[in-house]
């Protein structure tokens, strides 16, 4: 099961004969292709799966999805740790 996680788009770039993307994923720093994905610009969240973008997603959204994982992973931890 892949597990799509949102990250911010830091810079753009063209060096390539695709157009690609640093995107952060929560401070991991990723090379996406941007080529599958319509107007997005630096700053803008993206959803990637194996290294090209398939969605553009508005900043609220993005933000709530990652404060939800981040939940899950401290809940996780949590029931780790009294095992």
């Amino acid at each position: 099961m892949c597990l799509a996680v949102p990250g911010k788009i830091i810079r753009i770039t063209s060096d390539s004969p695709f157009t690609m993307a640093q995107v952060d994923f929560c401070g991991v720093r990723r090379e996406i292709c941007l080529d599958t994905v319509d107007n997005a610009m630096p700053g803008d969240y993206i959803i990637a799966h194996a290294g090209v973008a398939i969605s553009v997603m508005d900043e609220a959204s993005a933000i709530a999805t990652i404060r939800d994982l981040n939940l899950m992973t401290e809940y996780r931890d949590r029931i780790e740790s009294s095992i």
